[in-house]
């Protein structure tokens, strides 16, 4: 019974990757993407093109009475599956990059040099769980260690705010003051 499970879904991985091997590449756009023949063949009546949102809409049941073949379980399971891939990737593509953030990178610094021991600064970039493990360590920080520990996290976020490579949670500073 094992040995039908782990072979079924090792046959799944394979043909998802296979069928995920298919898509081109490079950057998805809904306008001028088309589906590869390979796909076509495996999922359209014989010389029919299949547009992305068709593609993205495609049941088993469509194929059936489009084919008059009927699709099997690892079928259905890759065709399913590549249509979550396309339609991930459709919605990176369609994402916005944001022009700026709404966090300031001098603001940041600054809460950094002077409010750093409290996290205050890591708050201000969306990071809490980090501001608040800076704000517990800087109520122990009255021993030795954890004052220490405090110090170094406090300078390594001033540097690496100062040279640009500590960003706020949505990954973008506003230029702008």
């Amino acid at each position: 019974m094992f040995k039908k499970i782990l072979l079924s879904c090792s046959l799944i991985i394979c043909l998802s990757l296979s069928v995920s091997a298919a898509f081109v590449a490079s950057p998805v756009t809904p306008e001028t993407i088309l589906i590869d023949p390979a796909l076509t063949e495996m999922f359209a009546a014989d010389g029919e093109q299949i547009t992305m949102d068709d593609f993205l809409a495609l049941t088993p049941r469509d194929i059936r009475e489009k084919t008059g073949k009927k699709l099997g379980f690892q079928k259905s399971i890759a065709l399913k599956m590549a249509q979550r891939k396309i339609a991930k990737q459709l919605k990176n593509a369609n994402a916005e990059a944001p022009a700026g953030g709404d966090k300031n990178q001098l603001v940041a610094l600054l809460l950094a040099i002077f409010l750093g021991g409290l996290g205050i600064h890591s708050f201000y970039q969306g990071k809490t769980l980090k501001g608040i493990g800076q704000l517990l360590l800087a109520l122990t920080s009255w021993l030795i260690i954890p004052g220490i520990i405090l110090g170094a996290w406090v300078l390594y976020d001033i540097i690496t705010i100062a040279l640009g490579s500590q960003t706020p949670k949505d990954g973008v500073w506003n230029p702008e003051l």
